[in-house]
């Protein structure tokens, strides 16, 4: 998929530290990699609560006070101003939750037919 290719090329991994205390530099909020440990409780539709950990949604790439939402299809969040804060949210919105519900439905059937 194009997405896959764009992020592979713009991803930057916690290997590269250095790159992203450079991006961020001017940004009032700068990423860190801790927070792709933390976990947000959502609740889905029919009201259950669940645990989401923000690194299976998110990647750093390579522009300043931004990452990519990969369950929403590589969508931009920025944390520029807000830091960890703006990915929380996201998980929480409804387009997230719509999105994470349609990639597990999507995994299910897979998972039957294999």
């Amino acid at each position: 998929m194009p997405g896959d290719i764009w992020l592979q090329i713009n991803k930057v991994d916690d290997s590269q530290e250095h790159r992203v205390r450079e991006l961020d530099k001017d940004c009032k909020e700068k990423f860190r990699w801790g927070w792709m440990e933390k976990t947000a409780t959502v609740k889905t539709s029919n009201g259950a609560e669940v645990q989401v950990k923000l690194r299976d949604c998110f990647r750093k790439i390579n522009t300043p006070g931004v990452v990519v939402c990969v369950t929403c299809s590589n969508q931009t969040v920025k944390y520029a101003n807000r830091g960890v804060s703006s990915l929380v949210d996201h998980v929480k919105s409804e387009k997230h939750k719509k999105n994470a519900a349609a990639t597990r439905q999507t995994h299910t059937i897979r998972s039957i037919l294999d």
